[in-house]
């Protein structure tokens, strides 16, 4: 609306807020593969090559029993009972053998809610206070990370995202003006999971496994920003000048290995069932059923355990996730002079001053090699008896030196051609220098920085 001069010149307060709040509920079909009733007593269903059905009872064979921890996992695999479409598995509508698909609705499920509110203050003809507040939430079912049989999916995105500016503009003469502007950006992306998991997990069944995998990973992102703006007209000039800081916090973390993996199958040392103890078995065939025994056995093929450094005197550790915590800091500084050369030429000269400290990490999990004393970078990389040691801002060896010469002109004309101020010509020239992915390129690095894994 129209505010008369009187009202708006000081002593007003003015809000506005907003909610909005989106629900998608939707399902998505998935498709697991389950074991036939025969299949779950160890009875393996063939047709030989003669095409009559035959079916041995694969444990009795092997003379062994089916596993108590598998049996505890089958005991999560729905029965046979369920099976309900022949897309997956050895099965079909004519003859059930060993394994067939149970399809099912998953929930996949979108939350979102937003909320912006503003506030401005007009204190005094020179003085105006604002400051505006965001949030954002949003979760979503993750059935695409699933490879269980949970109607909810135990995977699922979560974010919550506040965003907080403020700001101060204020007029202390009739030639300068001045805004303080800063606030903070919290960008959190989670995918988490409610999986109950066990000492181990247990992978390579014939069947679908009703425990999920998927662990927990995700970033924390926080940007954190201050700047001074300020203006002072006299004459044709107009100066412009201030300071601006941008910090960038981000925390990377992924617990994916963390916990010890057993695949089963048929490796080195376990028995195998041979092709003379199945009469007029194929190779594919055989290859199944000996899945089929060791899913039920329980035999291992591999273990895998990661070992991951905690911080730099702790050693691999079994169970630690992988977690980094990034920093990067922006110092700038900038003086402009819009001049009024002639009534309708106008100049504008500056330089703007970066500063973009080298990324760190809080900790220093980076290894780099030693450079001796007098030792070029290349020789201490090439050197069969270099060394490695942890590098970064903790321990006194940044990854790469500071840069304080990112001094940046930039210079503009503009030409009203005609006078009338409808035409105009304008040319300029400029250098930047920017965040150009400063800490995905030092993160890549570090994600395949060899020695603090195994």
């Amino acid at each position: 609306g129209d505010w008369s001069s009187d009202v708006c010149s000081s002593d007003l307060l003015l809000f506005y807020f907003n909610w909005e709040s989106f629900r998608l509920n939707q399902q998505s079909s998935v498709n697991r593969t389950v074991l036939t009733d025969t299949a779950r007593q160890g009875i393996y269903t063939y047709r030989d090559t003669s095409g009559a059905v035959r079916q041995t009872n694969l444990l009795q064979l092997m003379n062994t029993s089916i596993d108590p921890t598998v049996q505890g996992i089958l005991g999560k695999v729905p029965t046979a009972d369920k099976i309900n479409n022949f897309r997956l598995g050895d099965s079909s509508e004519a003859l059930r053998r060993n394994t067939a698909g149970y399809s099912f609705l998953s929930r996949n499920n979108t939350k979102r809610d937003n909320l912006l509110a503003k506030v401005d203050f007009l204190a005094t003809t020179k003085h105006t206070i604002a400051g505006t507040f965001s949030w954002n939430q949003e979760r979503v079912d993750r059935a695409d990370q699933g490879n269980d049989y949970s109607v909810v999916p135990k995977v699922y995105t979560d974010t919550s995202r506040p965003l907080v500016s403020l700001n101060w503009r204020s007029a202390p003469g009739p030639r300068l003006t001045n805004e303080l502007r800063g606030g903070f950006f919290f960008s959190p992306t989670q995918f988490i999971t409610d999986e109950e998991f066990g000492p181990a997990i247990v992978t390579g069944f014939l069947f679908s496994n009703p425990v999920n995998t998927f662990l927990n990973q995700g970033r924390y992102t926080d940007t954190y920003s201050l700047q001074d703006n300020a203006s002072y007209t006299t004459g044709r000039h107009q100066f412009q000048f201030g300071y601006q800081y941008q910090g960038i916090r981000v925390n990377p973390y992924n617990d994916a290995a963390t916990i010890p993996t057993y695949t089963i199958g048929i490796g080195t040392g376990n028995p195998a069932i041979s092709a003379a103890q199945l009469p007029g078995i194929s190779a594919a065939d055989l290859t199944a059923a000996n899945n089929l025994f060791a899913s039920l056995a329980g035999y291992v093929t591999s273990y895998t355990q990661t070992f991951q450094v905690k911080d730099r005197t702790s050693g691999f550790v079994a169970g630690q996730g992988s977690n980094r915590n990034y920093k990067l800091d922006n110092h700038a500084l900038y003086f402009q002079d819009n001049w009024k050369i002639r009534p309708r030429h106008t100049l504008n000269m500056g330089v703007r001053w970066d500063y973009w400290s080298p990324v760190d990490e809080r900790d220093s999990l980076f290894l780099l090699p030693v450079v001796g004393s007098g030792q070029s970078a290349e020789a201490a990389l090439l050197s069969t008896n270099g060394t490695l040691d942890f590098a970064g801002g903790s321990a006194g060896r940044p990854y790469y030196n500071r840069d304080l010469n990112n001094f940046a002109p930039n210079i503009g004309l503009a030409w009203d051609i005609f006078g009338d101020g409808r035409t105009s010509l304008r040319m300029g020239y400029s250098i930047s220098y920017v965040n150009d992915e400063m800490i995905t390129s030092i993160g890549n690095s570090i994600g395949t920085n060899d020695g603090l894994s195994s």
